[in-house]
C-alpha cells in the first residue's frame, strides 16, 4: 500500500518543519507543485479519488521516483 498526503499537510511540513521560507505561499506552493506533476518524471502523482479538489486538498502520493528520491535522501514526511 502507498502511503498518501494530503497537499496541505505536506506544505505545512514544509514550512514549518524543514524550510520555512517566508515567500512560500500557498499559491506559490500550487505552482511549484504542479510544475512537479507534469514533470517528465514526476515524483508525487494526486489519486484519483481527489483530482476534482483544489490543490490544497488533493491527495497525493509518491511515485517509483519519489520513492527513489525519499531512499537517496533517507527520509520522508508521508505517514
Amino acid at each position: 500500500m502507498q502511503h498518501a498526503i494530503l497537499a496541505d499537510k505536506l506544505f505545512g511540513t514544509l514550512v514549518v518543519e524543514k524550510e520555512p521560507l517566508l515567500y512560500l505561499r500557498d499559491t506559490i506552493y500550487c505552482r511549484v507543485l504542479t510544475q512537479m506533476l507534469q514533470s517528465n518524471h514526476p515524483p508525487l502523482e494526486i489519486r484519483t479519488e481527489s483530482l476534482e479538489q483544489p490543490c490544497d486538498k488533493r491527495v497525493l502520493q509518491l511515485t517509483e521516483t519519489g520513492q527513489a528520491l525519499v531512499q537517496k535522501a533517507g527520509s520522508v514526511v508521508f505517514v
